[in-house]
């Protein structure tokens, strides 16, 4: 999730990085912060992390999409709890109804819970590649008998409950705001 290709001590945190698997370093790296990911990884300052270059190549999930995944999922994970924040602080000051501004902006930020879900399954399921169970069960070992129909069946029905649900969720907080403010 982080792109720390070299195994090290007091390890920083770079606030801006770009990875590239090609070179097994990063391309862009700046704004570190000393220590904070041996921090995040070992609980200590000086704690050493293994870098992705100590591990077998063909154990690597694609550094990319987790990096960028784990990023994208994180920002929108910020984004909301601002919207709380700043939400809270309508309400407190009795401006939640009529602040067309934060309205429009929460009607908007209705799909990003789930973009930063999938992000979080792209950091889950690609992030733990070739594994299914880390040392004991690679993904090849783990293949179902379950014919691709059922499989197939399954996704439709899952994306159409949860279009569905977001079909829902929209008219519920549109109604809800022309309730409160009488605008539509």
């Amino acid at each position: 999730m982080d792109a720390i290709w070299e195994t090290g001590s007091s390890v920083p945190m770079y606030l801006i990085q770009v990875p590239d698997s090609s070179t097994g370093s990063n391309s862009v790296q700046l704004l570190g912060i000393p220590g904070l990911a041996s921090f995040l990884y070992t609980g200590s300052f000086s704690g050493t992390i293994t870098g992705l270059n100590q591990l077998p190549q063909d154990e690597l999930p694609p550094v990319e999409i987790v990096f960028w995944s784990f990023r994208l999922m994180t920002i929108l994970g910020s984004l909301f709890i601002i919207e709380a924040l700043a939400g809270l602080y309508l309400h407190k000051s009795g401006k939640l109804y009529t602040s067309d501004k934060y309205l429009k902006l929460l009607m908007w930020s209705i799909p990003l819970p789930y973009i930063a879900i999938i992000a979080g399954w792209n950091v889950t399921e690609i992030g733990r590649q070739p594994w299914l169970v880390y040392g004991l069960l690679k993904t090849a070992n783990g293949l179902s008998s379950v014919p691709t129909s059922d499989v197939l069946l399954s996704v439709i029905l899952i994306s159409a409950f949860y279009l569905i649900l977001m079909v829902f969720e929209i008219y519920l907080i549109k109604k809800t705001v022309v309730n409160a403010t009488g605008v539509e």
